[in-house]
């Protein structure tokens, strides 16, 4: 664990480049896990590599079998990038995943209204 805090310290300190290498060899040794793959998709979007981030999170979603938490995460990434038809589809599948978890269901909500604002798509 301590290699992932690791990570967070080198991307909070603005060492983008630094963060990229210690991601790649944590990936190398530890491609399916879920920590490693969420660390993964922070570094690509601290590199506005946001194809790489959106690969990463849906690693990390399927190492966790599906957490809902972070498929809200990606919902999340996905309404900052204007995409609005996958950031409904994802928060649907996280709120499904958790029907009777409160802060799930609160959370898929309150992005399922943020998705609602005119002009979330790009064009």
């Amino acid at each position: 664990m301590r290699q992932i805090e690791h990570g967070y310290a080198l991307l909070r300190g603005g060492q983008l480049q630094a963060a990229l290498e210690h991601i790649s060899q944590l990936l190398a040794l530890r491609p399916d896990d879920t920590s490693v793959q969420v660390l993964a998709s922070e570094t690509q979007l601290a590199h506005r590599n946001h194809d790489g981030a959106l690969a990463h999170i849906d690693r990390a979603i399927g190492a966790s079998g599906g957490d809902a938490a972070l498929q809200l995460k990606k919902a999340t990434l996905l309404v900052h990038l204007r995409r609005r038809s996958e950031a409904i589809a994802t928060v649907a599948a996280a709120a499904d995943r958790q029907p009777d978890n409160g802060r799930v269901q609160w959370h898929a909500g309150s992005l399922a209204n943020h998705c609602n604002r005119p002009g979330l798509d790009r064009k």
